[in-house]
C-alpha cells in the first residue's frame, strides 16, 4: 500500500492525481474483463482506430494488452486501481527521460488519453530472444548482444537516484532466502523428483541475501522483455518497464543466466560500472527467481521457470 508521503511526492510529479490518492477522472471499473469496452475505449480516445483490427496479447493480473492494426500497443489498467495507473504514468515518465540514451530502443508512448489508466506506443519489432533462439544465434550476434546488453545495462543504472525518487520510483527488495524456501516447500509436493532435487540445492545456494547500494533498475530483464530480429540476429528492443525499482543492479543481470555463464561474461565485460560481487549476486536472483517460478499461481510463469531450471540444472 502506497504511503501518504508516497503519495504526496506521486501528486507532485503527476497532476492526474490529489494528494489523497484518488484520481480526478472517473474510470469505469470492470469486475469481469469485458475486452470490448476496453478496445471501445480506445477508438474513442484516438478516432483513427475506428476500424482497426484488434488482437489481444495477454492478461498481466494487473492490466491488458492489445495490438492494433499489427502494428501499435496499447496497455490498460484493469479496473480502477490507483498504485497500477501510478505504475503507468511512472514508466511513461521514466521512458520519457531514457529516450535515445540507452543504446536499445524502448516503448516511446505517443498515444496518452485524457484518463491516465492507459497509453500506446508503435510495436517495437521482432521477437523475444528466448534461450532456444539465443541459441540458434551466430557467435557474432551473440558479441553484439553482449555488448548492446552491457551498455544498455551500464547506462540504466547511471540514472539519477534523485530523479528516480522525484519520478515515485520506490525502493524494492529482493526476495529473501527464507521466503523463497517457505513458498517452495508450501507447494513442493506438486514438482517431479528430479525438479525438486535441483530446487533444494539451489536454495543451499541462496542462503544469504547479498549486500548492495540500491541502483536505478528495469527490474525485469529476462528473456521475455529482450526483443531481436529473428533475421539479423540483431536486439531490437527492451520493452515492460512497469517493475522499475530502486534495486540491487545485479537483479537486472540475473537475466542474463538464462543464455548460460559465458554470456554473463560476456555482458559483464561490457559493464564498465566496478562491481566485483555483481555476478554472484545475479545468480543469487536468478536461482531465487526460478525457485519461485515454480510455484507461481499462473502457468505461465510455472512453465517459464521450469524451462529455465531444465537449461540449466548444473548451475
Amino acid at each position: 500500500m502506497a504511503t501518504k508521503r508516497y503519495l504526496q511526492r506521486i501528486a507532485k510529479a503527476y497532476p492526474e492525481i490529489e494528494q489523497s490518492g484518488r484520481w480526478k477522472p472517473k474510470i469505469p471499473k470492470a469486475n469481469e474483463i469485458d475486452v470490448e469496452h476496453y478496445v471501445q475505449r480506445i477508438r474513442e480516445a484516438f478516432p483513427e482506430f475506428q476500424n482497426a483490427g484488434y488482437k489481444r496479447i495477454d492478461d498481466f493480473g494487473d492490466h491488458l494488452m492489445f495490438l492494433l492494426n499489427d502494428r501499435y500497443i496499447f496497455r490498460l489498467v484493469i479496473g480502477n486501481k490507483t498504485e497500477d495507473i501510478i505504475k503507468l504514468l511512472r514508466e511513461q515518465a521514466v521512458l520519457e527521460r531514457l529516450k535515445g540514451t540507452v543504446g536499445i530502443p524502448v516503448p516511446n508512448y505517443t498515444y496518452l488519453p485524457k484518463t491516465p489508466d492507459f497509453a500506446g506506443y508503435e510495436m517495437i519489432p521482432g521477437i523475444c530472444l528466448s534461450p532456444a533462439h539465443f541459441r540458434n544465434l551466430s557467435e557474432e550476434n551473440r558479441a553484439d548482444a553482449a555488448v548492446a546488453l552491457g551498455k544498455f545495462l551500464s547506462t540504466v543504472h547511471t540514472f539519477p537516484v534523485e530523479q528516480a525518487i522525484e519520478l515515485g520510483v520506490e525502493e524494492g527488495r529482493p526476495r529473501s532466502p527464507r521466503g523463497v524456501e517457505r513458498r517452495f516447500y508450501r507447494h513442493a509436493s506438486n514438482l517431479d523428483p528430479e525438479v525438486r532435487r535441483v530446487c533444494k540445492r539451489w536454495l543451499n545456494d541462496i542462503q544469504t541475501r547479498p549486500d548492495y547500494t540500491p541502483t536505478f533498475t528495469h527490474s525485469d530483464v529476462w528473456y521475455q522483455h529482450i526483443y531481436h530480429d529473428p533475421k539479423s540476429g540483431r536486439i531490437t528492443g527492451i520493452i515492460d518497464w512497469g517493475d522499475i525499482r530502486l534495486m540491487d543492479p545485479a537483479y537486472d543481470v540475473a537475466g542474463m543466466w538464462a543464455y548460460g555463464e559465458a554470456f554473463v561474461d560476456s555482458v559483464l565485460a561490457n559493464y564498465p560500472r566496478t562491481d566485483s560481487s555483481i555476478k554472484s549476486r545475479a545468480l543469487y536472483h536468478y536461482k531465487s527467481t526460478v525457485v519461485s517460478g515454480l510455484v507461481y499461481p499462473r502457468q505461465r510463469g510455472r512453465d517459464i521457470s521450469r524451462q529455465l531450471l531444465s537449461d540449466n540444472f548444473d548451475l
